[in-house]
């Protein structure tokens, strides 16, 4: 994945229900803090396994998630499953590869917990 060199905007933090529930000053520091990163099609997103502490939020494409007993599914963006973050569960469940060309948030869990009050990591 590639660093887009750009910052999300607040609209792009409000579309996701869990970057939403922070308020103004919170939403705005995360905003200034993290860039929207790009993937072309058929580039793997994330490995199954990978334990790297971070929540990724799908803005733009289309991804399939792949496990290795061949379950898995297809989240667009702007759908109800891409509302939350994507493979969220460590070791990661799932392979993600992109469908299509895609642009997505990846933000540190620590810094979103230390965020929001909760526990994004478990």
């Amino acid at each position: 994945m590639e660093n887009t060199g750009r910052h999300p905007d607040i609209d792009d933090l409000k579309k996701f229900p869990l970057l939403n529930d922070l308020n103004d000053a919170q939403q705005k520091l995360l905003a200034e803090s993290i860039y929207i990163y790009s993937a072309y099609k058929k580039e793997c997103v994330i490995k199954y396994g990978a334990t790297d502490a971070h929540s990724f939020f799908l803005l733009s494409g289309v991804i399939k998630q792949s496990a290795p007993d061949g379950g898995g599914s297809t989240i667009s963006a702007n759908s109800a499953s891409a509302a939350f973050p994507i493979a969220q569960l460590l070791p990661r469940k799932y392979d993600v590869v992109a469908l299509t060309d895609i642009e997505c948030l990846i933000v540190d869990s620590c810094m979103l917990r230390d965020l929001s009050g909760g526990c994004l990591d478990q």
